[in-house]
């Protein structure tokens, strides 16, 4: 979910792992020139999915990666069962009244500009982030959320994290 901290949280453990980092909203405004944001009021959420579809197959089959997908990626056509045949895929749930205090100040997300919104948001995707390998309950602290996050990957992909 937009807010959730996952781009925060995998530029860290990128670092830390010394993998690549990517994240799909910028591999879309390096492509189209425009952010995801843009590309909604622009043309539509329906384009930004597709073009978030492109960024997805470009990235399939390349190995050792740490991917923030934008929110929508993982609901729209085939592309959580293409993410779970091809990586781990971690769910950062946090519920919504909690996304949205981070979210209110930055009111350039269209999708999730509301707290009505993001509830809404939430409740239509929750089923389907719910089919990630780990789904990972999250707190405030982003330290907390990093370490658990490493913890369960260890827990449930035992030498997954080693061989990175």
């Amino acid at each position: 979910m937009p807010g959730s901290g996952k781009s925060s949280i995998g530029e860290k453990l990128s670092l830390m792992l010394d993998r690549t980092f990517v994240d799909t909203d910028e591999k879309v405004l390096e492509a189209w020139g425009r952010t995801p944001e843009e590309i909604i009021l622009e043309e539509g959420e329906g384009k930004l999915r597709e073009r978030e579809h492109e960024v997805l197959l470009k990235l399939i089959g390349k190995d050792g990666l740490i991917v923030s997908t934008g929110g929508g990626l993982p609901i729209f056509g085939d592309n959580m069962a293409l993410m779970k045949e091809n990586g781990i895929i971690i769910y950062i749930r946090q519920e919504p009244k909690a996304l949205w205090k981070r979210l209110e100040k930055q009111r350039r997300r269209p999708l999730s500009d509301t707290l009505v919104k993001t509830e809404e948001l939430y409740g239509r995707r929750r089923d389907i982030y719910e089919e990630a390998h780990i789904v990972f309950e999250a707190e405030e602290d982003f330290q907390k959320n990093l370490q658990g996050i490493i913890k369960q990957v260890k827990k449930e992909f035992p030498g997954e994290i080693d061989r990175m």
